[in-house]
């Protein structure tokens, strides 16, 4: 049986990578390797080169959920000038919003647009997050001082006192067990770190709790809107056509010892970004995909869809 369940995530320390959908993935397929080994991996990702064993959604401010790109386009006809104008007007609140509530969310994927009249802007364009560049310096490990020529560099740092959501959307619960992903989850955020220098004590979170989300069960629509980054297969590229969307490119790099390979970085890659909404009512779109050399390393590249009904 399908279903989906909410992860929180309390920050412990600042983080140096944003939390993404196709990042916690890696993360969770370096777990495999570090305790199963590489076949496991491979069974693990042959599973989801055919049908994805589970959905992931970026991590999003706890309550909080990516504003849908509406567009303002109207049909002709169909409704007064009176009735386009207000229309009009809700979606540019809308577009201006960041994030929204998980509660005002849900009713804009119900076509309910009214319930944004008595929606504060300034409460959506607080980020709720403390964004820093530090300067560090790099050491000349030769002769263990500050290194002349390009020895001061800048690291981004993420400082919340807020909780986080990542949503996961469980379509085989038999593998999904089988692969113990809440365990591996729990390692990745509270004991390994998660993103960059996790080794220097950045990227660990405590897991508050895993539970069911029922939310979205209720959603039906004609279109569909993301919860990740991700690609659209060839055969799904007609779905652009009359969606509303904003494209982001990824420059991705190998992770944890291969991070040290002649040639760490992957291809880049233009992925559609969370928020954008697509004219599909599929459950999913997007497939995994190779950007180096080695072809037994792929990317997730799944959109998590949730129906939205557009009236617009």
């Amino acid at each position: 049986m399908k279903k989906t369940i909410i992860v929180k995530l309390k920050p412990k320390t600042s983080f140096s990578t944003p939390i993404r959908a196709d990042i916690v993935f890696g993360h969770i397929c370096w777990n495999i390797i570090m305790n199963e080994g590489e076949k496991e991996l491979q069974d693990f990702l042959n599973y989801f080169q055919k049908t994805p064993i589970f959905l992931l959604s970026n991590g999003f401010v706890d309550d909080y959920l990516p504003t849908p790109l509406i567009n303002n386009k109207q049909e002709e006809g169909e409704k007064t000038k009176k009735e386009k104008i207000k229309i009009m007007d809700i979606a540019k609140k809308i577009k201006k919003a960041n994030l929204l509530r998980v509660s005002d969310f849900i009713n804009v994927c119900k076509g309910d647009y009214d319930s944004f009249n008595k929606v504060v802007e300034d409460d959506y364009n607080d980020f709720l997050i403390k964004e820093e560049a530090l300067m560090k310096n790099s050491i000349d490990r030769n002769l263990g001082k500050v290194k002349e020529d390009g020895g001061l560099f800048s690291n981004q740092e993420f400082w919340s006192k807020n909780n986080y959501s990542l949503y996961i959307k469980i379509l085989n619960e038999e593998l999904f067990d089988y692969f113990s992903i809440k365990k591996r989850l729990k390692e990745i955020f509270e004991l390994l770190g998660y993103g960059a220098n996790k080794s220097t004590g950045k990227g660990f979170f405590e897991i508050t709790c895993i539970e069911e989300f029922n939310e979205f069960d209720q959603l039906s629509g004609n279109y569909s809107i993301s919860l990740s980054h991700c690609i659209l297969k060839n055969e799904e590229r007609h779905i652009l056509e009359n969606s509303t969307y904003k494209i982001e490119l990824k420059y991705g790099k190998l992770g944890e010892e291969k991070s040290f390979s002649d040639n760490p970085f992957k291809k880049p890659l233009m992925q559609i970004v969370p928020g954008s909404v697509l004219n599909t009512s599929k459950e999913y779109v997007g497939e995994m995909i190779n950007l180096i050399e080695n072809k037994n390393i792929l990317d997730y590249n799944y959109g998590f869809l949730i129906p939205i009904k557009l009236n617009l």
